[in-house]
């Protein structure tokens, strides 16, 4: 089923609600699945997503769209390097920008991002978590996860 004008409201923690295209709610394996569940016959699906909160959900949407534009170019999204070219300035941009988060939000981004099973979205926001605490050093990345672990102590 793969009927662009059919709408999607995505439901979050907090209930508020966000109406997307098809094309959007489909770059996730679990909306498209839970979409294909409904009857051909019904022009808005309702999806509750209650882990995820509105704040991460927007974030969701707006990587989601910024994907299914570059689909539409028939640009694909290359998870190798955050790091700047010449080939991929723009795209390498707004991922940067996009990323530029607070590390909670950047875990919660994570966190729907798996749940959601888009499977890019989960790749660039497990490689920036790495990045950031490969940058915040072993202490300070222990006590901000607050793991009490001997085999971290320095």
């Amino acid at each position: 089923m793969k009927d662009s004008r059919k709408k999607i409201v995505l439901i979050a923690q907090d209930r508020e609600s966000f109406t997307v295209d098809f094309e959007i709610a489909s770059i996730s394996t679990t909306l498209r699945s839970i979409i294909n569940e409904f009857s051909f016959q019904e022009k808005t699906i309702r999806i509750p997503l209650y882990n995820i909160n509105s704040r991460t959900l927007v974030k969701i949407i707006e990587y989601c769209r910024y994907h299914a534009e570059l689909c539409k170019k028939k640009i694909c999204l290359n998870t190798d390097s955050l790091h700047l070219n010449e080939k991929t300035i723009q795209e390498n941009n707004w991922k940067i920008s996009f990323f530029d988060v607070n590390d909670q939000a950047l875990f919660n981004l994570s966190i729907a991002a798996a749940f959601l099973e888009i499977n890019e979205l989960l790749e660039f926001s497990t490689k920036m978590i790495a990045e950031n605490l490969s940058k915040k050093g072993m202490l300070l990345s222990k006590n901000r996860l607050d793991i009490n672990s001997v085999f971290l102590q320095n």
